[in-house]
């Protein structure tokens, strides 16, 4: 091999990974802005964290997980079911659905649940490929206290559904117009004063913020309603309750003082789509 042969693959991978740094370094640069607006405007770094352990008791088993891209983790669909076994004949609101792992659980545990998400024919149109379509509703579609809605939420006239809901959980599109636009709605929706929202990413990892989301949700919340606002601990999550709380805002890495036990079994599943 002569030297020019050798010395040409070097440089390609130097400019591959100088791409790859300057992308995270823009990346983290308008994180940092997001971060600072955010500050600037409601005077705080975040959203206070809410201890998991002072919201509700885990311990649920939850089934057709399948720890694949989109879905939620364990612990986030266990506060849901969690949430929801609080109140009698629960009512479920579930913006954002797709394969329908959390939905498909939750309404073991509550009486009525009510899904609004895209179609198949609006995901294809938005960009998504036919294999991310066909999987709309995989787990849920034959859940027989569920409803579907086929709807982009943004276009979506909620007043249609013609009922309030004790539990809604926002988890559609994570832009910062789709994130306040679904909370808007969801105020407009929640049964009674008990009543609680819970926004899914609010965290990039369990003990962060995406400043886009919560940005979003603080501009959709009334502002009278602002500081009931938190961060749950342990999850992905962000939750409005008027729930009498110790909050407080954390640096991380956190102190644990919880632990969780966690069983997990591998069931084969196959689909049509095979």
């Amino acid at each position: 091999m002569n030297p020019r042969e050798a010395v040409i693959p070097f440089f390609k991978l130097l400019f591959k990974d100088q791409k790859k740094i300057l992308k995270s370094l823009l990346n983290y640069t308008k994180e940092a802005d997001k971060r600072l607006s955010f500050k600037n405007q409601y005077k705080q770094i975040g959203l206070p964290f809410v201890d998991l352990q002072d919201l509700v008791d885990i311990n649920e088993s939850i089934q057709n997980y399948t720890y694949l891209n989109g879905s939620s983790r364990p612990i986030d669909i266990a506060l849901l079911m969690a949430l929801c076994r609080k109140y009698e004949n629960c009512n479920y609101l579930e913006i954002g659905s797709w394969r329908g792992e959390s939905l498909v659980n939750v309404a073991k545990v509550a009486s009525k649940c009510t899904s609004v998400s895209l179609s198949k024919d609006d995901m294809l149109s938005m960009g998504m490929n036919k294999k991310a379509a066909d999987l709309q509703r995989l787990f849920s579609s034959e859940t027989p206290n569920v409803t579907h809605i086929e709807a982009n939420s943004l276009e979506y006239d909620f007043d249609q559904l013609n009922q309030k809901f004790d539990v809604i959980f926002v988890d559609g599109d994570h832009t910062y117009k789709g994130v306040k636009s679904d909370t808007m709605n969801a105020f407009k929706l929640l049964r009674n004063e008990d009543s609680v929202i819970v926004w899914h990413d609010c965290g990039g990892g369990f003990e962060g913020y995406r400043y886009e989301v919560i940005s979003a949700i603080m501009d959709g919340t009334p502002p009278e309603k602002r500081n009931k606002i938190y961060r749950v601990s342990n999850t992905l999550c962000g939750i409005y309750t008027n729930q009498d709380l110790t909050s407080e805002f954390t640096d991380s890495p956190q102190t644990p003082n919880k632990v969780f036990s966690i069983d997990i079994k591998m069931n084969s599943y196959s689909t049509s789509l095979d």
